[in-house]
């Protein structure tokens, strides 16, 4: 699972197509616990698709490393506020216990603040496989992306 999600990565860095780096915090919302972290996001838009690779992690005695590849779509523009429906893998590796994959679905708002800047928010919910099902839940992203 790794490898694929780093070579969707490497495939949206080395295209001819303009790319955006983003960088975010975020909130693991898993029952019974809330989790904080950070993540590197790279992003292309691919014949109106968004194609997208990121890594995050959560420090602490259950933090994990999680890996993901997303496509997305833009569904409405209101004025400057884009809002983008997407679908993803994530391969969770965790520091205690076992690691696993897990589907992930949610919606996403950008506003550019000038061509190659924009702010981000998100939230995805996160169906974790039986070895990570302690990761089910929602993620609450928020950030910034600069385009290249």
């Amino acid at each position: 699972m790794k490898k694929f999600i780093l070579a969707a990565v490497a495939a949206a860095a080395f295209s001819a197509n303009a790319m955006d780096v983003g960088f975010n915090g975020f909130e693991a919302i898993h029952k019974p616990t809330k989790q904080h972290g950070g993540s590197v996001t790279i992003s292309e838009n691919v014949s109106g698709l968004d194609v997208s690779g990121g890594f995050g992690r959560v420090e602490g005695v259950n933090g994990y490393d999680r890996w993901t590849a997303n496509l997305g779509k833009e569904l409405v523009k209101l004025g400057p506020l884009g809002l983008n429906g997407r679908v993803g893998l994530a391969y969770i590796d965790n520091k205690v216990g076992k690691d696993g994959s897990a589907l992930t679905a949610g919606l996403g708002a950008t506003v550019p603040l000038t061509k190659k800047f924009s702010i981000t928010a998100s939230i995805d919910h996160q169906f974790g496989s039986n070895t990570v099902a302690n990761s089910k839940g929602n993620v609450v992203t928020a950030g910034f992306k600069v385009g290249f």
